[in-house]
């Protein structure tokens, strides 16, 4: 497949971002996450520029919305988010490998 040229960079700004969740949030989930956009940006190789663009975007706004909804849930009375709700080491015991440990 052809794999996207702006790939590369993308990856990097999306990984910089998921550092944006709560840690528990980040161990449990960052390496999943990456996994995920990577494959589907593999799979958009074959797409137009303008249909790969409105990937990316889509997934910008998804993990800038994602991370700020966990960041509030953290603090909200009664509510727990996603990673607080499961254990972390459960469902990633390595987490992190792909953001250097984070």
């Amino acid at each position: 497949m052809n794999t996207p040229r702006w790939t590369g960079w993308y990856l990097h700004l999306y990984a910089a971002l998921v550092k944006l969740y709560p840690a528990e949030y980040t161990r449990a989930f960052a390496d999943e996450m990456l996994w995920t956009v990577a494959e589907e940006l593999e799979e958009a190789g074959g797409r137009t520029l303008w249909e790969q663009a409105r990937l990316g975007l889509f997934e910008l706004q998804g993990v800038l919305g994602g991370a700020l909804r966990e960041q509030i849930l953290r603090f909200a009375p009664g509510k727990e988010s996603a990673a607080m709700s499961m254990n972390p080491a459960a469902v990633n015991p390595v987490g992190g490998e792909l953001l250097g440990g984070a």
